[in-house]
């Protein structure tokens, strides 16, 4: 019984300490691109004191392409994040995404001065960039949290000169900044309470 009760432990304890590794941060946000209403999810898993990996959804309204103008665009992506204060109630973060946006480009041209641009493909590469501020309210490791991130949709535009005919395609990319409020949801509350337990035995 006792060999039972110490490997039952063993295995247990990993297990723990896996489940406090996990955050879900979950925001709306306000485009400032058009002043639109968007929303974001992101899991994130903790690999070390100041890091954490993991992936998520977002859609907002921005400029995505030269003629997919005032669309909305959900993205899938990978997520990037680096904690500051990792310890601390209040902590500071930054988040480097980086995945697909999806769309169905315009059929329209965009005619500036000698130049037609027009999008020729359906969707793009989308990149986030952010800073965060974190409040922890809960021994669960929840809490409220705010956000400015700049969103891109990397793409390839054509430009055509109407005098010459000469055709260019560019890369271009095409964003917006978004603020966003959440809410993060954790699990850290399990590692204290194995200690706890551990403690008094």
């Amino acid at each position: 019984m006792k060999h039972a009760i110490i490997a039952f432990l063993f295995l247990a304890n990993p297990l723990t300490t896996w489940a406090q590794k996990h955050y879900l941060y979950a925001d709306v946000g306000l485009s400032l691109a058009y002043l639109n209403p968007g929303l974001s999810a992101t899991y994130n898993y903790k690999v070390g004191k100041h890091f954490g990996i993991g992936a998520g959804a977002q859609a907002y309204v921005f400029h995505a392409t030269i003629t997919n103008t005032h669309q909305f665009t959900p993205a899938l992506f990978a997520d990037a994040r680096f904690l500051i204060r990792p310890k601390h109630k209040s902590q500071y973060f930054i988040l480097a995404d980086l995945g697909i946006d999806f769309y169905k480009h315009s059929e329209d041209y965009l005619r500036d001065g000698n130049y037609v641009y027009s999008a020729p493909k359906d969707n793009g590469t989308y990149f986030g960039l952010a800073l965060g501020y974190f409040r922890r309210t809960t021994a669960r490791g929840w809490g409220p949290y705010a956000s400015l991130k700049l969103i891109t949709n990397f793409c390839k535009e054509d430009q055509l000169h109407l005098t010459t005919g000469e055709q260019k395609s560019l890369s271009v990319g095409r964003g917006t900044f978004v603020v966003s409020v959440g809410f993060r949801f954790g699990d850290e509350a399990k590692k204290a309470e194995a200690k706890k337990k551990t403690a008094d035995h």
